[in-house]
Order: structure tokens, then C-alpha cells, then sequence
């Protein structure tokens, strides 16, 4: 719905993006550069730096947009429920595929971090652990 204070999605050209809204309908957007592909293990993220007011999506650890977008005004505070993998608590635009290790910090991350909880998650999911990765399209 659009009373969601932020949402980390995959649009129709299989690109990821999150979206930000500071009233509950208006929102600012930051979308990847390139398309993801089926059958392959992503790590995604997205941060908001309130201190430089840039929103930027992650892709495998690297900056994934050509650039950040500017956000300089706080986050709809929202009453909606907090989903994972569908539109909404009621289940509608499930996403197709299995998502592990999600986490939502109380800080903005640096890219060097992201970098670094890529490289784990990667790490981890390349060892043949089962169930170990964040993000992985059908």
C-alpha cells in the first residue's frame, strides 16, 4: 500500500530500487543501473545517510545506481505493518524467490560496511551453506 514508510523492491525490468516516503504517498526513489538475473544469488541493500541526505541502493556489495538520490526530509512514520517478500500483511505481489539474512540496521551503514556484510553473506553462500544468501530471483 502506500502508507509504507519505505520499500526495497524489484521493479518489472528485474531492476532493485527502494523507495522512501516522508508523507505517505509522495516517494523518492533510487533504482540499480543494471537488471538482475534469475537463477543467481544477489546480496541487495539500500541506505538512507541522513547526515549527506542521499539515498543508495547496494548491489553485491558495490554502489549499485549511478548516483544517490537526495532525501533531506525524515521518514513517514508509518502504523502499517512491516512486511518481507509480499505487498502487504495480506500476501498480495509475493516475491518469487527465497530471501535470508534480512536485516534492518539503526544506523546507515558505509559503503566499506556494506562491502563487508556482502562479503560475509557471499562468502557464506559460496561455501555451499545451506540456506545462506539474502537474495536469490526464480
Amino acid at each position: 500500500g502506500n502508507q509504507r514508510s519505505y520499500h526495497l523492491l524489484i521493479d518489472g525490468n528485474n531492476k532493485p530500487y527502494i523507495e522512501i516516503t516522508t508523507d505517505g504517498s509522495t516517494l523518492v526513489a533510487n533504482t540499480a543501473t543494471n537488471a538482475l538475473s534469475s537463477g543467481t544469488w544477489y546480496h541487495i541493500g539500500a541506505t538512507l545517510n541522513q547526515d549527506t541526505d542521499q539515498l543508495q541502493i547496494y548491489v553485491n556489495g558495490a554502489v549499485g545506481s549511478a548516483s544517490p538520490t537526495s532525501f533531506t526530509n525524515n521518514i513517514y512514520n508509518s502504523t502499517s505493518g512491516f512486511t518481507i517478500g509480499a505487498d502487504d500483511a495480506g500476501g498480495s505481489n509475493q516475491f518469487d524467490g527465497l530471501i535470508d539474512e534480512a536485516i534492518i540496521w539503526n544506523t546507515c551503514l558505509t559503503a566499506a560496511e556494506m562491502a563487508k556484510v556482502y562479503n560475509i553473506t557471499g562468502y557464506m553462500a559460496a561455501s555451499g551453506f545451506s540456506g545462506v544468501g539474502d537474495l536469490k530471483i526464480f
